[in-house]
């Protein structure tokens, strides 16, 4: 990734967004939904409708991060 503290910045940045982003979607949200710095890894259990909003929602948050 380019210097030492790529990673970690990376890793804050995608924390912050993802946090932010749970605290204020009102729709459904996976029950177990993990994260390895840039990576997201969430387990599904709802509508497939449900799944499209969750992911649009989410890529509209940053256009250079797309699921």
């Amino acid at each position: 990734m380019g210097a030492k503290f790529s990673v970690k910045f990376a890793n804050i940045y995608v924390h912050v967004l993802l946090r932010n982003f749970l605290k204020h979607y009102s729709g459904y949200t996976p029950p177990f939904l993990g994260r390895l710095v840039d990576d997201l890894f969430f387990l599904w259990d709802s509508s497939e409708s449900e799944l499209i909003q969750f992911i649009t929602t989410l890529n509209k948050l940053s256009p250079n991060h797309q699921i």
